[in-house]
């Protein structure tokens, strides 16, 4: 999906309802939720615009947001009050259980479909019995560069006398204003009569391509890290269902390994694993994983750790 697709579907005003044209291929689409981002609206719509939906079904996990009034907006929701479940597990059992379609979806309620999204996947529907799309990440950041306190001037939203611009235009030849503009036009009109107010601002927006005579601004392109702010009574409830929820419903893997691992030696730093009373839980409840966990570490574990590093 290019920069262009994803701001169309985000400028997009116009509610589409695939359901209406192609009432054959109708299926029930699933979505736990538990409050959202402020596009939520935005990514509803653009599911009804590529997927005819039978019905939404939403498990609201106790929304305290607007996302419940947002959703209602649209045709063939059904809200489910799951308040009282502890994990968005057992939300998405009980939306599971109330599909009545043949075949269903499940989607987070923070991704865009591209155009082909749902001809494509549906066109796989006999080849697994469940699968998923690729995926590319779209970062919507908003910081402050403290431009206000810089003492060049920066183009995007100026002010001021059209008489004073007049002045400065008087003196500009078709020439060598190019992504320069904003100092040189400060300082034809007289750095004593220019200023920032601070009081007011705008967002600039930050794409890989602005324009078809521009090169892509892609050679020093780092994806953002995001971290969450440290909360150790989320982190310790978080990473303690991680690692149960692997141990109790899966056979160990590569990854699977890992993962519980590396939610244990966060709950280790956490003072928040207590081993006797976890080696007890993990014998009454999948005793494959007790040498995982406490046994000798896996020379290929290892081994795999060390190529990552290399390659």
């Amino acid at each position: 999906m290019t920069d262009r697709a994803v701001l169309n579907i985000i400028l997009d005003n116009e509610f589409e309802d695939r359901f209406q044209k192609e009432p054959n291929k109708a299926v029930d689409v699933i979505l736990p939720l538990l409050n959202s981002n402020p596009l939520l609206y935005k990514c509803i719509q653009n599911f009804y615009k590529r997927v005819p939906i039978n019905r939404l079904l939403v498990g609201d996990g106790g929304c305290t947001d607007d996302s419940i009034s947002v959703l209602k907006q649209f045709p063939r929701v059904e809200i489910f009050d799951h308040t009282e479940f502890v994990s968005q597990g057992f939300s998405i059992k009980k939306l599971i259980e109330a599909c009545e379609t043949e075949y269903m979806i499940y989607f987070h309620a923070d991704v865009f479909l591209e155009e082909k999204w749902f001809d494509v996947m549906y066109a796989n529907r006999e080849k697994n019995p469940w699968f998923e799309s690729g995926r590319k990440m779209v970062t919507l950041i908003v910081w402050d560069p403290k431009h206000d306190q810089n003492e060049r001037a920066y183009s995007g939203s100026q002010f001021g006398l059209s008489s004073a611009l007049k002045k400065v235009a008087e003196k500009i030849d078709d020439d060598f204003l190019q992504r320069n503009e904003d100092l040189i036009i400060a300082e034809l009109v007289g750095m004593e009569n220019y200023t920032k107010v601070t009081e007011t601002f705008h967002y600039h927006q930050m794409l890989s391509k602005r324009g078809e005579k521009e090169p892509p601004m892609l050679l020093d392109f780092i994806p953002p890290k995001i971290r969450r702010k440290d909360d150790p009574v989320w982190e310790k409830r978080i990473y303690t269902m991680q690692w149960k929820g692997l141990v109790k419903y899966c056979e160990p893997n590569g990854y699977l390994r890992n993962g519980v691992r590396s939610s244990i030696k966060i709950l280790r730093k956490l003072n928040a694993f207590e081993d006797e009373k976890e080696k007890e839980w993990v014998n009454n409840t999948n005793p494959v994983w007790f040498d995982i966990i406490w046994g000798r570490t896996n020379i290929s574990d290892v081994l795999r750790k060390l190529i990552n590093k290399v390659f």
